[in-house]
């Protein structure tokens, strides 16, 4: 008898050119949690041969009789799959399972562990939170100021990250790896975050930890997340209780399924007070005995004695460029509720370009107010045709073909049209990828060369 706590469905990862047509189907594999409430089967968790003596249990134990009487007088199918529909079978079955974990209490927490222990804090006193003293207004304003996203998304995302776990979604150039790097700066802590670019090669043993072969024997390497573990509880010995940061950048590279199987078990939801760290993780590593790394060596002592707490000051933010989405490995419903999901829209007017403007030097007032109605121009038709940001003339692209255009106005004589059409050339520069190639560049080259007929055709119009 036992109570199913968990049901996952994985879609396998299928090769390039994949068709669901001609008989061909989704390869699906399922994994699921069991709370075993009979002792009998509890005694044998731990033994390598689990499913053969499985098979071979003839006997229950008086809970599990118990449980089974129940269900019997209830004419209930054990083996079918059917709801129960009887109220009072519902309620007499309920209380049950209840009056089995109570009289089982002490013999469940050796065997899967308690939780309720784990949670203890650093002092085993007092529950650890994140300390964070942090004038918001004033952190916001001097994000804002290296960064062109509008207040209330920096706003969402620094209250996101001092609740827990964050993901960045939107078009390439928007600023999201920056912005977790400036977010983690000012609630963590100058220098308290580490960074990694997600890549398809990434296994369990890169993201949590594994076996590895190094120097011509098999060892136990630490993955990065016990190395943030670490982090956090060394900080926390030297006084420092504020959030270490994880930063995923483009987590979509990196295939779900190889990768981040415990990362579902420990993160279980965006909130810290769900974190548990995978009891399976510590006893692996600690069947490796002295081949283990340094990492790993210092995580065996630290989980042993801190438990889960540290994890309370650990914080994952994860950047996703959707514009490359199909190019890339699916994320679904599954990772995507661990975090708390902001999206960064491409911006619609020229802000970011006025205020890049202000500090160049060597054009006129004309000028820069061409190039504004330039960019504005662009991107409010863009914003028209393409809800869904592929086309999207980022800040990153404007900032560089700034940069780009300074060198060549130092020599003076680049005023009107031919400015414009200097910016425009280095906006194609700027926005990666070639024409013949991508179709997203092609497309908007085109939309720059419309832009600037539209405007200019306005302009002579107007005189």
């Amino acid at each position: 008898m036992g109570l199913v706590t968990d049901v996952t469905l994985d879609a396998i990862h299928n090769f390039k050119y994949w068709r669901e047509d001609n008989g061909k189907h989704w390869i699906i594999r399922w994994r699921m949690r069991i709370l075993w409430l009979d002792g009998e089967i509890r005694k044998i968790l731990k033994e390598t041969n689990f499913v053969e003596q499985m098979n071979s249990i003839n006997n229950l134990s008086n809970n599990g009789r118990k449980l089974g009487e129940i269900l019997d007088k209830g004419h209930f199918n054990v083996q079918g799959n059917t709801c129960m529909e009887n109220p009072e079978l519902i309620s007499n079955t309920w209380n049950g399972i209840k009056e089995i974990l109570k009289s089982d209490k002490n013999d469940m927490e050796r065997i899967y562990g308690n939780e309720k222990g784990q949670e203890a804090s650093f002092n085993n006193s007092e529950p650890v939170h994140a300390v964070i003293n942090i004038n918001l207004s004033d952190v916001v304003r001097n994000i804002q100021s290296k960064l062109f996203i509008n207040y209330d998304d920096i706003l969402k995302t620094i209250n996101a990250a001092s609740f827990g776990n964050f993901l960045l979604v939107g078009p390439p150039g928007t600023g999201k790896t920056t912005l977790a790097m400036e977010v983690a700066e000012h609630i963590g802590g100058r220098g308290n975050y580490m960074i990694r670019t997600a890549n398809s090669l990434w296994f369990r043993r890169d993201v949590v930890g594994g076996e590895t072969l190094e120097g011509g024997s098999i060892k136990w390497r630490a993955g990065f997340l016990i190395r943030a573990y670490n982090k956090v509880v060394e900080g926390f010995i030297n006084g420092k209780a504020t959030p270490f940061f994880v930063i995923i950048d483009e987590l979509n590279r990196a295939d779900v399924d190889k990768a981040f199987g415990e990362f579902f078990t420990i993160f279980r939801s965006p909130d810290p007070d769900d974190w548990r760290m995978d009891p399976g993780i510590l006893e692996e590593a600690e069947s490796y005995g002295n081949s283990v790394d340094d990492e790993a060596r210092k995580f065996i002592q630290y989980y042993k004695k801190y438990g889960d707490a540290p994890l309370k000051l650990l914080r994952i933010a994860g950047t996703m460029n959707v514009v490359d989405m199909r190019n890339l490995f699916m994320v679904g419903e599954a990772l995507l509720r661990r975090f708390i999901v902001i999206r960064l829209e491409c911006p619609t007017d020229a802000g970011d370009l006025s205020m890049l403007l202000r500090e160049l030097s060597g054009l006129d007032d004309k000028d820069k107010k061409l190039l504004e109605q330039f960019v504005a121009g662009l991107r409010g038709e863009l914003n028209n045709k393409d809800k869904k940001g592929s086309l999207c003339v980022s800040p990153g692209v404007v900032k560089m073909a700034i940069k780009l255009l300074k060198a060549s106005i130092s020599g003076g004589g680049l005023h009107g049209e031919k400015l414009l059409d200097e910016f425009i050339n280095y906006m194609k520069l700027s926005m990666g990828g070639i024409d013949y190639i991508s179709s997203r560049t092609n497309k908007l080259s085109i939309a720059l060369e419309s832009a600037k007929k539209n405007l200019i055709n306005e302009s002579r119009g107007g005189r």
